[in-house]
């Protein structure tokens, strides 16, 4: 059997990952991509920390 939340937090550091490399709308994507509206959110929030203002 398969643990969702796993899954989403995996999702959820590789957009921040691509927040870090520079490549913001790429880990966007991931990040709406995600189920659940808390993982969501936690990811947009960590995403937005490298965001280009």
């Amino acid at each position: 059997m398969e643990d969702n939340n796993d899954r989403g937090s995996l999702y959820e550091e590789i957009a921040v990952a691509y927040g870090r490399a520079g490549e913001f709308d790429q880990g966007l994507a991931i990040v709406q991509a995600l189920q659940g509206e808390d993982t969501r959110e936690r990811a947009m929030e960590r995403l937005n920390c490298y965001r280009d203002f």
